[in-house]
């Protein structure tokens, strides 16, 4: 548990670990890991997420704005609160695969969707 505000907080080749923070000025990196969980309780504007797979992220109301880019991972999963006080939290899956299509002359990318979800 890391307790105050931090400018930045990078998990790094961690495997089966978890790490909670308050509050961060920056970002928070998770890279070239596997099974972790991180959760913010307090804000961060953006998470990157890299080379990892297995990953469960608890964001606090407060840090429901981040932006969360993810490259070459998979098995990615956001908790957040539930809609109301009462609710269980809810948990977003982080699509992974994507289908690209040229549109106009544009890259189109979106993300695939199996159904169902």
């Amino acid at each position: 548990t890391i307790r105050g505000k931090i400018n930045s907080v990078t998990i790094d080749n961690c495997v089966k670990s978890g790490v909670i923070f308050e509050n961060a000025v920056a970002t928070c990196e998770i890279v070239n890991s596997k099974s972790v969980e991180v959760q913010v309780t307090g804000t961060v504007p953006s998470i990157t997420v890299d080379t990892t797979s297995g990953l469960q992220l608890y964001l606090s109301e407060q840090s429901k704005a981040a932006e969360i880019v993810t490259s070459k991972s998979s098995d990615m999963n956001v908790v957040v609160a539930g809609p109301t006080a009462d609710s269980d939290p809810v948990e977003l899956p982080v699509p992974y695969q994507f289908s690209t299509k040229i549109v106009n002359g544009k890259i189109v990318t979106q993300p695939v969707d199996h159904g169902g979800f």
